[in-house]
């Protein structure tokens, strides 16, 4: 069976970070929200696949008017994860 396609066990430890500067979070109309997130799977944390994930997102809430919001496209969104062959 490949490799890419039989379950593995993995132990990461994983921390994020939030931070809410909207001015209502059930029906923003301005601010931002940013949010970050990072975690490690190793041997060390019983894993059987060593890898790194990461994941940041950067809304922001801008006013149009009196009842229109809008929020830019192409915000800082990006997520990754890598796979550290271990040998």
């Amino acid at each position: 069976m490949p490799r890419c396609i039989r379950p593995v066990r993995v132990g990461i430890l994983a921390g994020s970070f939030i931070q809410d500067r909207r001015d209502d979070p059930t029906d923003s109309h301005r601010g931002i929200f940013n949010t970050l997130d990072f975690g490690l799977a190793s041997k060390i944390f019983g894993s059987q696949s060593a890898l790194t994930r990461f994941l940041g997102r950067n809304p922001t809430y801008h006013p149009i008017g009196k009842k229109i919001c809008g929020r830019p496209i192409g915000g800082f969104r990006d997520g990754s994860s890598r796979s550290r062959a271990s040998r």
